[in-house]
């Protein structure tokens, strides 16, 4: 069923008598939760790419050299005069 083109079909829970049957029902709601399956499965990957973005090196270091950076550009503290 992967990839039917007929996934919005409106289908017949009833046979050609006018008896009821549950199998239709059955598949299309098995084909309602297949794409909502592969819509969260999409939307996982897309989470999983972004989460490995962050895990990148280069990222990572970017605390660490902003900190080096805000070090070596502070302004050096002049110590307290002591009141006497």
């Amino acid at each position: 069923m992967a990839g039917h083109k007929n996934a919005n079909i409106n289908w017949r829970t009833e046979n050609e008598d006018g008896s009821t049957t549950w199998d239709h029902a059955k598949v299309a709601i098995l084909m309602d939760i297949r794409t909502e399956l592969k819509n969260n499965n999409d939307l996982l990957q897309h989470i999983s790419r972004k989460l490995n973005a962050l895990e990148c090196p280069k990222f990572v270091k970017i605390p660490r050299v902003l900190n080096r950076i805000a070090n070596s550009t502070a302004k050096k503290r002049k110590p307290k005069k002591e009141k006497s």
